[in-house]
């Protein structure tokens, strides 16, 4: 079972076809996710239907149906269709858990899971569509976050190891990583310590 990326993007885009066919894509995954909640996502599953990224990066039919291993950058041996997918979306499968928070003609908010790490090639593809975004993500198990945005020339692409401290990961969340987790602060646990 793979380390999921807890991921919250926002795409703008002129054309309101594009974000609706963002948001009808993602309404699709809704309704199909339901079904696949008890089902392992433990090898690659193939549909007739597109996840999100699929949809605006299509898989080639030949490396869908491809059962030849091939080498990853690292020289390691993987099934073509895993080595595309890492290449041209940056995570091994389609989004899970998709669901739209927020929608206008122009502008949708998506929050979804992709496995091992986030979207960012794929989020590079879209952008040579015309879409704009920002993505807030963190990788749980790993301790890494970051934000992926082309609407800021003076901010690009963060991906960082983070600690406990770190300003990122209160930024992306809003709150420091101890809280996010459940864990006490400083002054929580000095105020236990002086008890004793």
């Amino acid at each position: 079972m793979p380390n999921w990326s807890k991921n919250t993007l926002i795409l703008s885009h002129d054309d309101p076809r594009l974000i609706s066919r963002v948001r009808q894509t993602v309404e699709t995954l809704e309704s199909r996710d339901l079904l696949r909640r008890s089902e392992s996502q433990a090898s690659h599953v193939s549909t007739t239907v597109p996840g999100l990224l699929g949809e605006f990066v299509p898989e080639p039919p030949e490396v869908a149906n491809s059962t030849d291993m091939v080498l990853d950058e690292d020289g390691q041996s993987w099934p073509a269709w895993r080595v595309w997918a890492d290449d041209n979306w940056g995570t091994k499968w389609d989004v899970f858990s998709a669901l739209v928070t927020e929608s206008s003609d122009r502008r949708i908010t998506i929050g979804f899971d992709t496995a091992w790490s986030p979207p960012i090639p794929w989020l590079h593809r879209m952008a040579e569509l015309g879409f704009t975004y920002t993505m807030r993500f963190v990788v749980d198990g790993v301790q890494a976050a970051g934000i992926a945005t082309n609407a800021n020339p003076s901010r690009t692409d963060e991906y960082k190891d983070f600690d406990i401290d770190s300003p990122l990961f209160e930024e992306v969340f809003g709150m420091p990583w101890r809280k996010w987790y459940g864990y006490p602060d400083d002054d929580e646990i000095d105020a236990v310590d002086s008890v004793d």
